[in-house]
């Protein structure tokens, strides 16, 4: 539990500028509170790198975070092959996402084979991906999504910017539930 964290301009030559979290115990979840993560810097996840492990996190603010692959602020997958794995989620509650930078995918955030994803009450504002390198597809301004049940509701996606998807790009058999939500000028 990572409760009242201020983490600024930690810089990680591979994943998770700030922290790499990877095979929590079956069924635990990771739960971020009331922290603050500004500036920091990865190949992937430029504040959180998280695999096969399941994240709370809650009226947190991401700001200024960079990764040069995907997910300027968070990247949270899976990443394993074994169909014995518990099943993963995200849950994010009155959280902001501003000004956060991915060079191929995932402005905000990327996350992949998750079971289920949802954003309650959250701001996404001003996020981008630049899509710079030949295989990068510039997709989700602020969120990209491989695979996994989506419920967005009372959350805002303002300014942000990308190649496809400007404020979301899901592929591959996703469920999208938007509800009271607004999306603008991405």
């Amino acid at each position: 539990t990572l409760e009242g964290v201020s983490a600024t301009g930690n810089v990680a030559a591979s994943d998770g500028g700030f922290m790499a979290v990877s095979s929590l115990p079956d069924g635990e979840t990771h739960t971020i509170d009331s922290s603050t993560f500004d500036g920091n810097s990865a190949e992937n996840g430029g504040a959180i790198f998280a695999s096969l492990a399941s994240l709370a996190i809650s009226a947190s603010s991401f700001e200024r975070n960079a990764a040069a692959q995907a997910g300027g602020a968070l990247y949270s997958a899976v990443d394993t092959d074994d169909e014995e794995a518990p099943p993963q989620a995200l849950a994010v509650d009155g959280s902001t996402f501003g000004e956060n930078l991915a060079g191929a995918e995932g402005g905000a955030i990327w996350a992949e084979d998750l079971q289920t994803l949802s954003f309650t009450g959250c701001t996404f504002l001003d996020n981008s991906t630049v899509a710079d390198t030949p295989f990068a597809t510039g997709a989700g301004g602020a969120l990209y999504v491989y695979d996994g049940e989506v419920a967005i509701s009372g959350t805002r996606f303002c300014n942000n910017e990308a190649e496809s998807g400007g404020a979301m790009h899901l592929q591959s058999g996703n469920a999208l539930a938007l509800t009271n939500t607004v999306v603008q000028e991405n």
